[in-house]
């Protein structure tokens, strides 16, 4: 239960800007070295 309130409580906080990078990069880092490699 610790585990999700943490989770939900920042996600509102900073989930305007920071899970939204963070989802788009991570998908975009991965693809683009695997080509590249």
């Amino acid at each position: 239960q610790d585990s999700g309130a943490a989770k939900a409580k920042p996600k509102p906080r900073t989930g305007e800007g920071k899970p939204a990078g963070d989802k788009a990069r991570p998908p975009r880092r991965p693809r683009r070295i695997t080509p590249a490699q």
